[in-house]
Formats: C-alpha cells, sequence, structure tokens
C-alpha cells in the first residue's frame, strides 16, 4: 500500500500504449482527397560518437623556482652591471644586474613540461535509422488535421467527410 503522499515519477512506467485507429472504409462512406501540407519523418534519438586523440599538454611549474637560471642569470646580470657606470655606481650597477639576472632566471624555462595525453572527444551525429513515423499535416475543409502514419504519404490523403483518415 503506498501513501497519498508518496510522489512517484511517471519515468518509472512504460508509455502508455499508441492508439490503434480503425481507418478502413465504411460501407456507403463517401471518401475525398485531402491535400498533404507537411510530412516531418520522425527518427531515433542522435547517436554518441566517441573517439580518443592523442594531444600535447604543456604544464608550468611555477612553485619551484630554477636554481640554475638564476646562478646564470646572477652572473650575467654582474657582468652587464659591471660595465656600466663608474667608481660607486659601478658597483650599485654591478649588484643591480646580479640581482635583476637571478630574478630573471629564476622564473625562466625549467618549468615547464611537455608530454602526450590521451583526450576523449565525443560528439552528437543524427540517427541512420529509417523513420520510425511520419508526423503528417493534412488540410480538409478550411481545418488542419494531424496524423501519424508508418509509410511516407503521397501529395494527398483520402479522408472521409469528417476528415478522418481512410484506407
Amino acid at each position: 500500500m503506498i501513501q497519498e503522499e508518496v510522489r512517484v515519477e511517471p519515468e518509472r512506467y512504460a508509455p502508455p500504449p499508441v492508439p490503434v485507429y480503425d481507418n478502413h472504409r465504411r460501407r456507403g462512406e463517401r471518401l475525398y482527397e485531402a491535400n498533404v501540407i507537411s510530412v516531418h519523418a520522425v527518427v531515433g534519438p542522435p547517436e554518441r560518437r566517441c573517439w580518443i586523440e592523442h594531444q600535447q599538454v604543456t604544464t608550468e611549474d611555477r612553485g619551484q623556482p630554477n636554481v640554475g637560471g638564476a646562478v646564470v642569470g646572477a652572473l650575467l646580470g654582474g657582468i652587464i652591471g659591471h660595465q656600466v657606470g663608474g667608481g660607486r655606481g659601478k658597483d650599485l650597477a654591478t649588484a643591480g644586474g646580479a640581482v635583476a639576472g637571478a630574478a630573471i632566471g629564476a622564473n625562466s624555462g625549467g618549468g615547464q613540461e611537455t608530454r602526450m595525453r590521451d583526450v576523449e572527444r565525443c560528439t552528437n551525429v543524427p540517427s541512420q535509422a529509417r523513420p520510425e513515423y511520419w508526423d503528417v499535416t493534412y488540410e480538409f475543409g478550411g481545418v488542419e488535421h494531424r496524423i501519424q502514419t508508418t509509410v511516407p504519404p503521397g501529395r494527398t490523403i483520402v479522408v472521409n467527410e469528417e476528415g478522418e483518415p481512410r484506407s
């Protein structure tokens, strides 16, 4: 026994059966041709296709300074700074060049890693199946009617005086 406040999701159950109409001609029934306005073939849901690609990935390690780069940068910066100025200015330029070179060298190179990794790519493609049914819109007596057929219709549909399809 299920309590009244319990909510049951409709997706848990199978869809309702498709109604079957008796579309055969009745005795003495007059038939007419109705013009088809539009036809839409309905196929199954799109299919998901996936594949693996090899992709080159470059990562940078910003957490660890490049010690070798800092030493080389300090030496080069000191040498270049020593070439500038004279007297006390030469000493300041040498020290400034060494500090700047060390900072640049510590943040350059060494922290990058290039490697290959597999990446999954997916896309949805239209179903290649044959249509499950056709949605057909036709006009009869100034009124639009809609039906679903298992075969594609022609330019007209045979109907009775009420606009009901007949075969």
